[in-house]
């Protein structure tokens, strides 16, 4: 899938992205166009909410992969978000290993994780059901963790080894 980006990283692929701090759906598909492979949707310090993040998503997902920024690692952040549909989600001011962890948790399907079920624009309303009963344990969903400059990049790579053993 084209934006797949974790399985495009996995297999080494250098990727190119860019930050979307306006709410705007029309600059948001000019600069979905502009040929990166994937936009970051800043939600955490930007006047986006959840109407016009959808109307963002629509506007760049025919072009480029939407990844957004949520607002904090919280299931309630992260789990609405990840029913419109986005490529992936960038979970800000994570310092510990069990912030990473329930950040991943928080975007995955049981058995891997606490993610609830509500087919919304992810399941196209309804119409795609069938494909996503019981909804996959994995997904192509791409958790990137943020983490704020006090954290040393040494400490950094073992808080996301221990969140994510699949790193090891």
């Amino acid at each position: 899938m084209l934006y797949d980006l974790a399985a495009r990283m996995r297999s080494g692929e250098t990727l190119v992205g860019t930050w979307l701090y306006l709410n705007d759906a029309g600059v948001g598909e000019i600069v979905a166009a502009a040929g990166f492979d994937f936009v970051v949707i800043d939600m955490e310090h930007s006047p986006t909410g959840y109407q016009s993040l959808r109307s963002l998503l629509m506007s760049i997902e025919h072009h480029t992969a939407p990844v957004v920024r949520v607002k904090g690692n919280a299931p309630e952040f992260i789990s609405a978000i990840l029913d419109l549909g986005p490529a992936g989600v960038m979970v800000p001011r994570v310092q510990t290993a069990e912030q990473a962890r329930r950040a991943v948790q928080y975007c995955k399907y049981h058995p891997l994780g606490e993610r609830g079920f509500g087919p919304i624009r992810v399941s196209d309303y309804g119409r795609q059901l069938r494909q996503l009963l019981p909804p996959p344990p994995s997904s192509a969903k791409l958790v990137s963790l943020g983490a704020p400059h006090s954290v040393p990049l040494r400490g950094w790579t073992t808080i996301c080894s221990t969140a994510c053993p699949s790193l090891r």
